[in-house]
């Protein structure tokens, strides 16, 4: 079974090796494995520069028995060499205690295994040979006279190819020494073709040494070529010559010798064993023991058949059967050991708890009345590092959004979900989410602000061009456009039908909204696609304050979020006017230009006294706020199916809403709900001057707030939204459930 971990990758797999096994890799799966105690193959063990991550968390956490595939240990073995970069040494150290971990390793040569026990500090036992595989291109065929004429190789007798590189390791300056210690009557009849890609600097050092050996015009030098015409090398060469000084396993000669072409190469590390012919071997250390090999095996066919035949036997073994049973076999038999246990993890990105979007601090409410608290990773969009930490007083880790991928490891993981409103404040969420395989938790079914935010902050129109196309929006040229150059309005960009949300919701796993109105404007604004299953899940309320006041209203109005003409803010200030003995506390913060002209308007309306601008508050201040104040108005202006976690606070604390939104119910006891018509202003003011005015008729309110924000808390969104996750692969696409539908219990 190939672990994959995209839908890109798994159509690769499928089209290169139709039917075999596949499975995402994901929590899930090592845990159905488990059961089985599978092997969990690991093939990039090896690699250089370093992976850390080769073997996921959940295999070791699984305790799955482990195998590596490894190539070859010359780093570890030549560190003068390959590790004088300090982060490759560290890395190559942390990858050798990884490598004790392993239970068993398929080396690709009997020198590989022997190195890499000692190099690697590990026993012997655990490394089987398996040897390594030529690729299907290889195969005889006739001479390539065109390819060699466009390299300038062109010769009676046929060319000498050796496959070598940069690298001083593979001995490319002898060799081009012992090229010209050939006797000339032999080398006169052919070429030297040394094919490889190399810095430019390199392959003028080696033309140099020709040059100045007077073998110029004999060696050619290819620099990078692809892989047909290095099969077309290889049929037309008389002889192949692989002269490094070490190698894991030497895979030239084998492609060498299936393309029909005996192979020399060095006396030394892997070459014998996969050579399989004494007479092939030189020095790779001795210029004159190399020349004469090459010199001997060019005069002398029946020298070169005579390689090529038990060069050919041992080759039997490099083929992708022989090698693929060899590793099967190698894992006939499990080792001892205790089975683990993977834990669920589920990652929720979102704004910080200190960020300007509420959204930030009420998903931390629901966090913490998560039912399982270990099982969370926490990523919020402010953190400083990636490092996975544990923030001052909070119960689970932390690290930022951007680590998603690098240093939160996706496949760690057995959900994300992607908490997005429409400000900037979520713009870093939004970009992950519309990667995919997330679970979008909408606040609001659009996601201009979390486009457009940032680009007032500092982008410019070419910025929020290209972002707008990479998420979908269709038609954006048009109307930018229009724009003249400038970034363009929300409001503009909501008129044209845009929600900026296209590519992100068909890419999510499932969509989480808050209410009805959003799921079908959602559905609506989707059109062609088929979006995925969508839940609505409704604001919680955090538990009630049972100190709420019992006595009468004080005529103290509050009003809580940030500050914007789409909170309708001047119908607040008529507000006062009209009511000469209310005060207003606005509570959040707001753009400065906003600002500025509140603070102008209730001056000239002479309500300035009265009106306390308080910006951010920490929360023991706005606990305070609220539980001074007599009424809550919360207004909106053109929302589009949204909830209010201010709303949900404030009932929470008995304070009575008067609000635009009709997403938390009907008018009742705590709840009035205006129609945003012409005379709002009209409306608002008589609502709240008879409430003010009838004490009795207050505190009904202000128990109707309390009897509401029990019905549906933070908790029961807790524990509906973590069922969802785990089961919204069941629902059909384009379905929309809603809590009552899934049947949580309290």
């Amino acid at each position: 079974v190939v672990l994959h971990a995209d839908d890109v990758q798994r159509d690769l797999w499928g089209e290169a090796i139709p039917g075999i096994g596949l499975a995402p890799l994901r929590p899930q799966t090592i845990r159905a494995a488990a059961a089985d105690r599978r092997w969990f193959v690991c093939t990039q063990l090896m690699l250089h520069p370093v992976p850390l991550d080769v073997i996921p968390r959940p295999v070791t956490e699984a305790r799955l028995p482990v195998a590596a595939i490894i190539h070859d240990v010359i780093p570890h073995r030549h560190p003068e060499r390959y590790l004088t970069d300090p982060h490759a040494a560290a890395q190559t150290a942390l990858r050798t205690l990884l490598c004790r971990g392993v239970e068993r390793f398929c080396a690709n040569s009997t020198f590989t295994a022997d190195t890499a026990a000692i190099e690697l500090d590990v026993e012997r036992s655990r490394f089987h040979v398996v040897g390594a595989a030529v690729e299907p291109q290889f195969t005889p065929g006739s001479l390539d006279a065109a390819l060699l004429g466009r390299l300038g190789a062109s010769c009676e007798g046929g060319p000498v190819v050796a496959v070598t590189g940069a690298d001083s390791r593979k001995n490319t300056d002898r060799l081009i020494a012992a090229w010209a210690r050939v006797p000339e009557a032999i080398r006169s009849r052919h070429r030297l073709i040394v094919a490889c890609a190399a810095p430019q600097h390199v392959l003028d050092h080696w033309h140099h040494l020709a040059v100045r050996a007077g073998i110029g015009g004999e060696v050619v030098v290819t620099g990078s070529i692809a892989d047909d015409e290095m099969v077309g090398l290889l049929r037309s060469a008389v002889l192949s010559i692989l002269p490094s000084i070490e190698e894991g396993f030497g895979l030239p000669i084998v492609e060498s010798v299936a393309c029909g072409t005996p192979a020399l190469c060095s006396r030394t590390s892997s070459m014998p064993e996969v050579s399989g012919s004494a007479d092939a071997e030189f020095d790779p250390f001795d210029v004159e023991d190399m020349a004469g090999a090459m010199a001997s095996a060019l005069r002398d066919p029946d020298r070169r058949e005579r390689i090529l035949v038990e060069q050919r036997v041992r080759a039997r073994r490099w083929t992708v059967e022989a090698v693929g049973e060899r590793i099967a076999a190698s894992l006939e038999t499990t080792v001892a050991a205790s089975r683990g246990t993977v834990p669920e993890r589920i990652a929720v990105a979102g704004p910080h708890p200190s960020s300007p979007s509420g959204i930030g601090s009420y998903t931390a409410r629901v966090l913490a009345h998560w039912p399982h608290p270990e099982e969370l990773v926490v990523l919020d969009e402010t953190a400083a590092t990636d490092r996975v930490a544990r923030a001052a007083g909070a119960s689970v880790p932390v690290a930022g959004v951007s680590g998603l991928g690098r240093t939160v490891r996706v496949h760690d993981v057995d959900q994300v979900i992607a908490v997005v409103g429409s400000s900037a404040h979520h713009a870093v969420v939004l970009d992950r989410a519309s990667r995919g395989r997330c679970h979008l938790w909408l606040h609001e079914p659009t996601a201009v602000g979390a486009v457009l935010g940032p680009a007032h902050l500092g982008g410019t129109p070419r910025w929020v061009r290209e972002r707008a196309l990479s998420l979908g929006l269709s038609g954006a040229e048009g109307l930018l456009d229009r724009s003249d150059g400038e970034i363009p309005d929300a409001d503009a960009v909501h008129a044209a039908g845009h929600t900026m949300l296209g590519s992100v919701l068909e890419r999510s796993l499932s969509i989480i909204v808050s209410s009805q109105v959003a799921a079908e404007a959602l559905t609506a604004a989707a059109g062609g696609p088929a979006l995925p299953p969508i839940l609505v899940l409704p604001l919680g309320h955090p538990p009630v304050r049972t100190d709420h006041r019992t006595g009468g209203p004080t005529r103290r109005v509050i009003s809580l979020g940030w500050i914007d003409p789409g909170k309708d803010p001047d119908t607040l200030l008529d507000l006062l006017a009209a009511l000469d003995d209310v005060s207003l506390d606005l509570v959040g913060g707001g753009a400065a230009h906003d600002l500025d002209r509140l603070h102008a308007r209730a001056e000239q309306l002479g309500v300035s006294s009265r009106v306390r601008f308080h910006g951010r508050v920490d929360d023991e201040e706005r606990d305070a706020l609220i539980a001074a104040a007599d009424l809550a108005v919360q207004l909106r202006i053109g929302h589009a199916g949204q909830m209010s976690a201010a709303v949900t606070e404030l009932l929470a604390a008995g304070v009575p809403v008067i609000t635009t939104l009709r997403t938390h119910g009907p008018s009742g006891d705590g709840l009035v709900v205006l129609d945003t018509t012409p005379d709002l202003g009209d409306q608002l003011i008589a609502e709240v001057r008879g409430l003010l005015a009838d004490a009795d008729l207050w505190r009904r309110h202000s128990r109707g707030a309390v009897a509401r924000a029990s019905r549906w808390g933070v908790d029961d969104v807790a524990r509906t939204l973590r069922h969802w996750v785990s089961t919204s692969h069941r629902h059909r696409p384009g379905t929309v459930t809603t809590v009552a539908d899934l049947g949580v219990v309290r």
